[in-house]
């Protein structure tokens, strides 16, 4: 089996990733500076219970968060802090600040290359009564044009966050550019009766995607995430018909020409069929997953067995070029989805003992157990669960240039937590992701020492 020779990558090369975290006051007591070595993509945080790993994992994101829709800025109005500051290895600065450490608004800002862009989000009570929760007033999120244009100078940045939270729910700090459910069955509904029919369509449609569980969420979002991939790659390599023929008469032409300047990549039959043996290999690996057509290249093999004349011979090779660089062409573009899959499948079946995962590219994921029964995925243990969706959300994830994940280790073994974050690593290699994780693992600390930022109360 054709195995990919990438190793995990030890550092990150983008300009956008986190260089240290300044949080003074947190809950009105803890004041901390977390600083890394940003050329490291493994940021661990670690601290004792109560000392605010989880909020601090939330803070960072919600501040570098440009989705207005979500809530996040009323989430930072909501914890209690003075300040707090994510400088990214480029230098540049995003902050938000108070006069004291308190709940309420605060001064939202960016610093760049010595400019500096704030505005004030302001907020209200819930309802307007005293004892409501505090939310982010409206305008200054819709309507304030500092907020807009700040928002738009960390868009600028090309980074992407994503935080994926102790309950394995994935939030990303971007705007998703399709609307909402709710947004677009009002829209049906508010242009008339002639749409009630697609309107009841769509909300059965919703009710259907919210019966289903996270992980076969997460699984329809890989297996889609492997088509879009292998739909991009068909044309590849393929020609039509009209350019075969051509090549297939200029080929001929050429054959019977004295001055035959025309490329032969093959200086004998062996060469040809060696050739021919290595796309039937590779044609194979990826035909059993569905993501290429099967070809019978042996048969092929057997018809130039058979051909003595060397005249015949040299217009099969002419012939036989095209259509060996546009196999070895669709083929290579289809080797790092094929690689993701064959390393996904060998890791999740390396840590199952009793059941196998695989894969098809018209049935998806699948798992059987060792009896042969299908093993639907929301019947997995609660272990198995969370290191599937700790690895489909890192494969598919792979806009992130920063990765938030809170206690990875959650119901997982020792055995696994020991291999956890080195697989993580194999699943993001070739891609410039920082991870950012934290965590009350010891054998998650232990392996990885040079990553590990103690929390320290500068308080104290």
């Amino acid at each position: 089996m054709y195995m990919s020779k990438s190793k995990a990558i030890s550092s990150v090369k983008t300009g956008n990733t986190i260089q240290s975290v300044y949080i003074e006051d947190l809950f009105g007591y803890y004041t901390y500076h977390l600083r890394v070595d940003s050329s490291n993509n493994l940021y661990i945080i670690y601290g004792d219970n109560g000392s605010g790993k989880t909020t601090i994992l939330k803070l960072v994101f919600y501040i570098l968060s440009t989705d207005s829709s979500k809530g996040y800025k009323t989430a930072l109005a909501n914890t209690k802090f003075k300040s707090i500051v994510v400088t990214l290895s480029n230098g540049i600065e995003v902050f938000a600040k108070r006069n004291e450490s308190a709940k309420g608004g605060f001064l939202y800002g960016i610093r760049s290359n010595g400019n500096t862009y704030e505005c004030n989000v302001g907020v209200e009570m819930e309802g307007g009564k005293p004892n409501g929760n505090i939310i982010v007033n409206r305008d200054e999120i819709i309507n304030n044009k500092g907020y807009a244009a700040l928002t738009q100078r960390i868009d600028e940045l090309e980074m992407s966050v994503y935080f994926l939270k102790d309950n394995r729910e994935v939030m990303a700090s971007f705007k998703n550019q399709l609307r909402s459910r709710y947004k677009r069955n009002r829209a049906i509904f508010e242009q008339g009766l002639d749409y009630a029919i697609d309107g009841e369509l769509l909300r059965r449609k919703a009710n259907l995607e919210d019966a289903k569980s996270e992980i076969d969420r997460a699984f329809e979002r890989f297996s889609d995430w492997i088509k879009s991939r292998v739909f991009r790659f068909s044309n590849i390599g393929e020609k039509n018909n009209k350019t075969i023929y051509m090549e297939l008469i200029k080929s001929i032409a050429d054959s019977n020409n004295n001055e035959d300047d025309s490329e032969n990549k093959f200086d004998n039959k062996a060469n040809i069929l060696e050739q021919l043996k290595i796309l039937s290999v590779r044609n194979k690996e990826l035909s059993n997953f569905g993501l290429i057509s099967d070809f019978d290249y042996e048969s092929l093999a057997t018809v130039l067995r058979g051909i003595a004349s060397p005249s015949k011979l040299d217009i099969i090779s002419k012939v036989l070029s095209p259509f060996i660089d546009g196999s070895n062409a669709k083929i290579l573009a289809l080797d790092e989805i094929y690689n993701v899959i064959i390393s996904f499948i060998n890791y999740v079946n390396e840590y199952f003992h009793d059941k196998e995962i695989r894969y098809s590219f018209h049935e998806g994921f699948w798992i059987t157990h060792k009896n042969g029964e299908n093993v639907p995925f929301n019947e997995l243990s609660s272990g198995e669960k969370h290191l599937l969706l700790l690895w489909v959300n890192t494969i598919t994830a792979d806009t992130a240039t920063i990765f938030i994940i809170d206690e990875p280790e959650i119901s997982l073994n020792i055995k696994w937590q020991r291999r956890l974050l080195s697989s993580l690593l194999h699943f993001s290699s070739g891609r410039d992701i920082q991870f950012v994780v934290a965590t009350h693992s010891v054998e998650l600390l232990a392996n990885n020492m040079d990553s590990v930022v103690r929390l320290v109360n500068e308080h104290v």
